[in-house]
């Protein structure tokens, strides 16, 4: 480990440190390479080129310990324009598990590239003929605003991970939040499954009661977290029932006024 340049390096420079759990870490990671290579006849791990030094110190201990060859392969890591790796350290780590990234939250992240990374994006994440590609990087770049290309993108990735039906799903949820035109309108056509899908990413509150005071409505769907602070948000006029402005304190949230057997509640 001392003789490693990269530690070597942070230990001998003054301007520099290295935490205990940073220096350990190759060793944790190196000795679980140990454990799949002697439990699970594991002779080789992939990773970005970040993790050589972790899997050269399997490597190392491999030999070492159990007189054994082991592998590593890397290859580099994919950044984004601004130069951010993919990953819990970056914060927009991507779960191919839907309970923790919905298939909407994948399909907004590559809504959200850069017009840069679009091209490069559909050449790494998609198995499009690249003269496809190259058609809808064309037509991306006819009118940047529409973000033709980061459509394609996010549809085909969705696609991929969680199948047609959810990234369909994910596309109307997107259309909901985020799109033009009468949300009341939109909502009518919305299925039960799709409705369920926007509650998860906006917060889906339940009325047990036929009628709710809208303050009560306010503090326990979230959206406020005392009576208090709903008494101004209404009185700022910050808070809209069916997108229409509450004004009254006293109003009542009235089911009879639900759309698909929902109300919109925003603030």
């Amino acid at each position: 480990m001392m003789a490693k340049e990269t530690v070597k390096k942070r230990i001998e420079d003054p301007d520099k440190s290295i935490s205990y759990t940073e220096f350990s870490y190759m060793l944790l990671q190196g000795y679980d390479f140990v454990r799949l290579y002697s439990d699970k006849g594991c002779k080789l791990q992939i990773s970005g080129s970040d993790q050589w030094g972790n899997i050269v110190t399997g490597i190392e201990l491999i030999k070492k310990k159990l007189d054994g060859e082991a592998y590593g392969m890397t290859s580099p890591l994919i950044l984004d324009s601004s130069g951010k790796k993919f990953g819990k350290s970056e914060g927009n780590a991507l779960w191919l598990n839907s309970t923790m990234t919905t298939p909407f939250k994948v399909y907004q992240y590559f809504m959200n590239v850069s017009d840069e990374d679009v091209s490069r994006f559909l050449r790494l994440f998609t198995l499009l003929p690249l003269p496809d590609i190259d058609n809808i990087v064309q037509k991306h770049s006819e009118n940047l605003a529409e973000r033709f290309g980061q459509s394609e993108l996010a549809k085909y990735v969705t696609e991929t991970i969680h199948g047609k039906v959810a990234m369909e799903t994910a596309v109307k949820v997107t259309e909901f939040l985020f799109g033009e035109g009468d949300k009341l309108e939109h909502l009518k056509e919305l299925t039960s499954g799709e409705i369920e899908a926007v509650g998860n990413e906006t917060g889906l509150f339940r009325l047990e009661n036929q009628d709710m005071s809208i303050i009560d409505a306010l503090v326990n769907s979230g959206l406020e977290v005392s009576r208090g602070d709903a008494k101004k948000s209404i009185t700022a006029g910050a808070i809209y029932l069916n997108e229409e402005k509450v004004e009254d304190v006293g109003g009542i949230v009235d089911m009879n006024s639900a759309i698909n057997e929902c109300l919109i509640l925003r603030k």
